[in-house]
Order: C-alpha cells, then sequence, then structure tokens
C-alpha cells in the first residue's frame, strides 16, 4: 500500500469521524431540547433566619421534611473541598463530565477482579443522579451520562460543585455539607479540621452505614481511609494527619437552632419575606442569654406564668433580643403564646405619655402642684393603688409614684380620645372598650401590645423621636421618624422617671436609667420598662 493510498484512507476515516461527531454533537442538541436538566429540587431547600453579625438563630426544615441548605463553595474550606476533589474525582476541573480515564480503569478493574474496585462516576454524574435518581441499570448509566453532559454545557464547575454539596446524603435526613455539619459539629464548614473535613468527605459513600452516631467503626474506617489519600497526596502534613487519626467523631447530633422562635416563625410565615436567608437585627449571644435567664427565672414563679422580653437598641430602633415567651416549646400551652404581639392592659405604663402630652400643651410642669385626694370624675371614681391618698404633691412626685388621681385628672385636661389617637397615629390603633375611650385609659384602661408599647418607650429615650423599631435587617418600610412629644417634655419625662427606685434586682446608682412598672386589672400582667440612653 502507497503512502498517497493510506493517506486517502485516513482521510475519509476522518471525514466519517467528523459527520459521526457532528450527527452525535446534533443528537446531544436535540436531546438537551427535548429534556432539559430539572433543577426544581434544588430550589426546594430549608430557611434560615439569621442574626446581626451572620450566624444562625433558627433553622426551618424544608418542604419534603428534609435539612437541604444552599451551598455556595466559595464560603466552603478550601481544604475540604481539596479533600473531596481528590478522594471523588481528582479530574473533576478537567473532564466534561465523563471522566474517560476513570472510566476505563473502574471497567478494566471490574473485569479481571469480577467486582467494583473503583467507581469511575465524576462528581457531575453524581449531581444527575441526585437530581433524577434511577435504579442502577445501563439505561441509567448511559441517562446519567448523557445528564453529566448537560449540567457541564449549561453550568459552571462551582455552579455543579454547589448543587452536588447542597444534594449529598449525610444519613437521616440531612443533605448537604452545610446541614451536615451544623448536624455533627455544630458549625458552618467554612473553617474545619482535617478529621472534619474527612467525616464530611466519607459520609455520603454511605450516609446510614457510616453515621459515627449510630456506627462509630465504621465511619472512623470511612474518616481514615479518606485521610490516608489527603496524606498521600500532600494535602495534609504528618502531624495534621497523626492528629485527626486519634480524634473521636462526634457520636452525638447537633440540634439545629431554635432562638427566638416566636419570631422566626412569624417572619418565615410572612409571604412578604420569601428569601431562603434572612438577616435580622438581633444580637446573637444577646438573644442566647436572655433565653437562659428567662427560663431560669421562670422556674420560680407561679406555674402557668408566662415570661417574655424584648430589647431595644434606641439609635436605630432595632430589636436586639426578642422573647415571646420563656419557652415556646414546654409542655405550657400559653408558651406558644406571643405575649409581645398579643393585646393587654398596660395598667400605669400609659401615665409617662399622659405627662408628656401634659407638658407639650404647658399646663402642667414637673414641679406644678396638684391634689391626689379622693375624687369623683362622673360616674367614675378611681382609687390609688394602695388605697391611700397624699394631698398635695408635685407632677414629678405623682408620676414617680404613680399616683392614680393625678395622672386621671391630667388625662381630663389633655383629652382621652386626643390622647388614644396621638398614641395610635404612631404604635397602630390601640384596642379601646366599646370603641370610645375613656378616663379609665390612664389606669391601664384600653388593649395595646408590647411591641406598641416599647415604640412609646424608644420614643422618650429618643427625645421624642419616634423611629419605628424593626427587628429585619432591611426594614419591610422605610417610615419617616415620627415626633411623639416635643424634646423639651420627653426629657422632662425621663428625668422623673430616672429617680423611680431602681426595682428589686437592678443596680443603677447613677440614676441613669428610667423605670416605670405596671400592673394590669386582676394582677393579670406585671410590667416592667426600663430605658437608658443606649437600650429600652
Amino acid at each position: 500500500m502507497t503512502l498517497s493510498s493510506i493517506r486517502r484512507k485516513l482521510f475519509k476515516v476522518s471525514k466519517v469521524c467528523t459527520v459521526c461527531l457532528f450527527l452525535a454533537f446534533i443528537s446531544f442538541l436535540l436531546y438537551d431540547h427535548l429534556n432539559p436538566v430539572d433543577l426544581s429540587t434544588l430550589k426546594q431547600t430549608s430557611r434560615v433566619v439569621k442574626a446581626d453579625d451572620g450566624s444562625w438563630l433558627y433553622a426551618q426544615i424544608n418542604a419534603e421534611h428534609k435539612w437541604r441548605f444552599p451551598v455556595d463553595v466559595t464560603m466552603l474550606d478550601p481544604g475540604y473541598l481539596d479533600m473531596l476533589l481528590a478522594f471523588e474525582d481528582r479530574n473533576f476541573y478537567a473532564h466534561p463530565g465523563l471522566d474517560f480515564l476513570a472510566m476505563g480503569r473502574a471497567l478494566s478493574q471490574l473485569i479481571i477482579h469480577r467486582k467494583i474496585v473503583s467507581g469511575g462516576s465524576t462528581i457531575t454524574m453524581q449531581l444527575a443522579r441526585l437530581l433524577d435518581p434511577k435504579p442502577r441499570t445501563i439505561r441509567a448509566k448511559l441517562t446519567e451520562i448523557l445528564r453529566a453532559f448537560q449540567l457541564e454545557w449549561h453550568y459552571s464547575k462551582e455552579e455543579i460543585l454547589s448543587a452536588y454539596l447542597t444534594l449529598t446524603p449525610y444519613g437521616s435526613n440531612v443533605e448537604g455539607v452545610v446541614g451536615a455539619s451544623m448536624r455533627y459539629f455544630g458549625k458552618l464548614p467554612r473553617s474545619l479540621s482535617a478529621g472534619e473535613s474527612a467525616l464530611l468527605v466519607s459520609l455520603p459513600q454511605s450516609p446510614e452505614r457510616n453515621r459515627p452516631d449510630r456506627h462509630l467503626e465504621n465511619a472512623i474506617n470511612a474518616r481514615n481511609k479518606v485521610l490516608k489519600i489527603a496524606w498521600d497526596k500532600e494535602l495534609i502534613n504528618q502531624f495534621e494527619y497523626q492528629q485527626a487519626i486519634e480524634q473521636t467523631p462526634p457520636t452525638k447530633l447537633k440540634k439545629y437552632p431554635r432562638h427566638a422562635p416566636h419570631l422566626a416563625q412569624k417572619i418565615l410565615s410572612n409571604p412578604k419575606i420569601p428569601q431562603k436567608e434572612i438577616a435580622t437585627t438581633l444580637n446573637r449571644l444577646l438573644q442566647k442569654q436572655l433565653e437562659v435567664w428567662a427560663r431560669g427565672k421562670a422556674e420560680t414563679l407561679a406555674k402557668d406564668t408566662t415570661i417574655a422580653l424584648l430589647m431595644i437598641r434606641n439609635r436605630d430602633a432595632s430589636v436586639q433580643a426578642y422573647l415571646g415567651s420563656h419557652d415556646m416549646f414546654s409542655q405550657n400551652v400559653s408558651g406558644y403564646v406571643d405575649m409581645i404581639q398579643a393585646v393587654r392592659s398596660p395598667g400605669s405604663t400609659m401615665k409617662p405619655f399622659i405627662y408628656a402630652f401634659g407638658f407639650d400643651d404647658h399646663f402642667i410642669h414637673p414641679n406644678t402642684l396638684i391634689l391626689d385626694q379622693e375624687t369623683r370624675f362622673g360616674d367614675y371614681m378611681p382609687h390609688n393603688f394602695s388605697n391611700t391618698y397624699t394631698g398635695e404633691v408635685t407632677v414629678a412626685y405623682a408620676l414617680q409614684h404613680s399616683l392614680n388621681i393625678p395622672a386621671v385628672k391630667i388625662l381630663q385636661k389633655v383629652g382621652t380620645e386626643a390622647f388614644v389617637n396621638k398614641i395610635s397615629a404612631y404604635t397602630g390603633k390601640l384596642r379601646v372598650p366599646k370603641k370610645r375611650a375613656t378616663l379609665p385609659v390612664a389606669l391601664g384602661g384600653v388593649g395595646i401590645s408590647m411591641w406598641q408599647l416599647s415604640q412609646l418607650y424608644v420614643a422618650l429615650a429618643n427625645s421624642g423621636r419616634a423611629d419605628p423599631i424593626h427587628y429585619l435587617k432591611i426594614p419591610e418600610s422605610t417610615t419617616a421618624p415620627q415626633k411623639l412629644c416635643d424634646k423639651k417634655s420627653a426629657r422632662m419625662t425621663t428625668a422623673i422617671l430616672r429617680k423611680v427606685p431602681a426595682p428589686e434586682g437592678f443596680i443603677d446608682t447613677h440614676h441613669q436609667i428610667a423605670y416605670k412598672t405596671g400592673t394590669s386589672y386582676g394582677y393579670r400582667d406585671a410590667w416592667t420598662i426600663a430605658y437608658s440612653k443606649e437600650y429600652t
């Protein structure tokens, strides 16, 4: 055979190969068009409410009852990613979805040893299987390869890796590396030890059989296999390897965080907040400390008592801690009620605003004398809490000692309807008995929530400027600040409340904290409100 004839044959073969490749490519495009990759599973992720520092406050299981959290590979520990690729798919960034060398090696080992020695599936192929699970057949494997080509055609390597690490099974109903890291180590996978990384790499190989909380020995063996590969490939040094080998994997699962549950559930059930991750203004450490304090305090009180607590930073009216009850998940049914949003009687906690509006109208001053004696106001005849009367006192003294008769007298001059309307314009509508505001409003004869009441006290702390309090990092509304009362009136009211004796347990030697307490009708509620320049 001459050289020219060989060249002609090679040319014909190359033409046939080119045509075949072209037809294969056209067929692939047609298949891709008719059978697009379905990524809807990736949208079914769990939701997280976060604190102001980005840490998790509350995690919610997804609609499929799985703990599946979205993954961004740029936020993962680089050492973990290196270990994962070395173990699962060393040519991940080079192949087009199918690693021909790995597949050939797996097939030859299967023929020689008559059993599976190593797998030929790439991470992209595994993602295809996770997106569309099918029984292990040759047809399913071919479909898997086609899907892998599709994924590589449409998405970047980082997107494929992120999707894979979102759906990877880790045992029970935990999917994805974020959920697994939180479940086993109680932290996000941003900074992992060699042992932790190896455990997370090994678990998806056999999620149930390698769970350290159930099969510790299996988990150790699987982890150590990954560590050996990482050491051989010089991803970790001998010290890291030896230290990781000696560590015992966690044998008890961590709970996903459930702090500020009333607020978290309120946020997550709001259709106007569809995000998977919601940033709040809450201080995680403060929230946790106050939850512990409230649960401990509740043990010293009557059985059916519920403690609710709200803390606000005055300068930006942001909520720092939110306890709708001391224990939402207790056997006490009342714990499920969000007492911060519940409408209750405020008792005497509305009195400071009666005085502030009186200062605004210039008919009283802190040193104005007022008579505290038994008085009838038409068919209404209030009494002081102690059932005693003091006689002639200053307005400041009357407020500091929460005397009822002076408060009703001042409210009568301010105007009950005007008072309620002014408060409602800022906090939202108050619940007034029989739809008509009357003088008992001065002593708590009106319905208001802790949320509304806190709005009022934040305004006093901010010299009368009424910023809407909020708990989202980006508030739902950007309502402009209003003026609840004049700056001078707010400061005079605050100066009076700072001289109120601190409740038992409070230490305030420099009178920097203003206090007001209140007791609702029938002793159903006991209020304590305190504010400084910084916090309410």
